[in-house]
C-alpha cells in the first residue's frame, strides 16, 4: 500500500488503459470508505460514467455523499454539464482554474485523507510549455499532499520523453504501464521515495466479476 502525502506518476502509451486503470483505483478507494476527487481532461464524461458503471459504482450516489467529486476540464464544450455537482473548468488553458477546482472538490469530498486522480495531465502539453506545466504540476502536487495522494497520468509516444522524465522528477513514484501485441498488460513500479526498487513487468487484468462486485485488478507473478 503506497503512503499519503505522495504524489505518484503513471506512465502508459495511449492503448495501455489509463483511464481504466484510474478508474478502478477509485473504485478501489471509495469501496474501502475514502475520498476521491477525479480530474478528467482526456476523455468525455460520458465515457468517464460508463467505465464507472462497469465497474459497479453509483456516481450520483457516491456525489451527493460527498465521497466523489468530479473536476471536468475536457477540452470538447459540446459534452458540458449542466449537473451542478459536476465541478467544470471552462478553459484548459486556465492553469489556476484547475488547481482551483481541484481545491474546491478537496474541500466538497471533506478534505483530508483524499485521493486526487489526475487522468491526464498530457492535453494540458497542447496549450502549455513544459515549463509552465512543470511549475503546475509542482503547485499541484504541494496542494494535495497536504491532503493525501495525488497521482497523475501522462501519456509516452505523445510527450517529450524529456518532459516526462522532468514530472518524474517532481513525482515520489514512478508507475509505467504497458501493453504487448497480445493485448496483455503489465505494470511496473520504476521510482518510489525511500524504497529500493528493482523494476521489473508485472502482468496484471482487471476480471469482471458479478454486478455486487464489479471488478478485481489481478496481479500475477512471474
Amino acid at each position: 500500500m503506497l503512503s499519503d502525502n505522495v504524489t505518484v506518476l503513471v506512465v502508459g502509451d495511449p492503448s495501455s488503459g489509463t483511464l481504466e486503470f484510474c478508474c478502478y483505483m477509485a473504485t478501489t478507494y471509495l469501496r474501502s470508505g475514502e475520498r476521491v476527487v477525479f480530474v478528467e481532461s482526456d476523455s468525455e464524461l460520458e465515457q468517464l460514467d460508463q467505465q464507472f458503471e462497469l465497474f459497479g459504482l453509483d456516481v450520483p450516489s457516491l456525489e451527493r455523499s460527498h465521497h466523489l467529486a468530479i473536476v471536468d476540464c475536457h477540452e470538447d464544450t459540446k459534452g458540458l454539464t449542466k449537473d451542478k455537482r459536476i465541478l467544470r473548468v471552462a478553459n484548459m488553458a486556465n492553469l489556476e482554474d484547475i488547481v482551483e477546482k481541484v481545491t474546491e472538490g478537496i474541500v466538497r469530498v471533506g478534505g483530508s485523507p483524499v485521493r486526487v486522480i489526475f487522468d491526464s495531465l498530457t492535453p494540458l502539453y497542447k496549450y502549455h510549455d513544459a515549463s509552465k506545466m512543470e511549475r503546475f504540476f509542482r503547485a499541484l502536487s504541494s496542494q494535495v499532499k497536504v491532503s493525501g495522494r495525488l497521482t497523475a497520468v501522462v501519456h509516452s509516444g505523445l510527450m517529450d520523453e524529456r518532459h516526462i522524465d522532468r514530472l518524474g522528477e517532481i513525482s515520489e513514484g514512478i508507475l509505467e504501464m504497458r501493453v504487448d501485441g497480445y493485448f496483455h498488460r503489465y505494470v511496473r513500479l520504476n521510482k518510489f521515495k525511500g524504497l529500493e526498487i528493482a523494476p521489473r513487468w508485472v502482468p496484471f487484468e482487471m476480471d469482471l466479476e458479478d454486478e455486487s462486485q464489479g471488478t478485481v485488478l489481478g496481479w500475477k507473478k512471474s
